[in-house]
């Protein structure tokens, strides 16, 4: 249950697996978990912001890009 991943900025980690085994379904995850920021802008970007607002609003310091 519990996974072990790589992580590319803290090393080996370990984190809690999905308790629940279904059929058909893996279920687990396949990849480490995001560090800080790490979608940021593609989420942004998503909801409309171009991409001068988005380096502004991290120049301002109001997000992690």
């Amino acid at each position: 249950m519990i996974l072990e991943f790589d992580h590319p900025m803290c090393g080996k980690i370990k984190v809690p697996g999905n308790p629940i085994e279904l059929s058909g379904y893996g279920g687990n995850a396949a990849l480490p978990p995001p560090v800080k920021g790490q979608h940021t802008t593609e989420v942004l970007q998503e909801l409309g912001y171009t991409e001068k607002e988005i380096a502004d609003m991290a120049d301002q310091k109001v997000i992690t890009v």
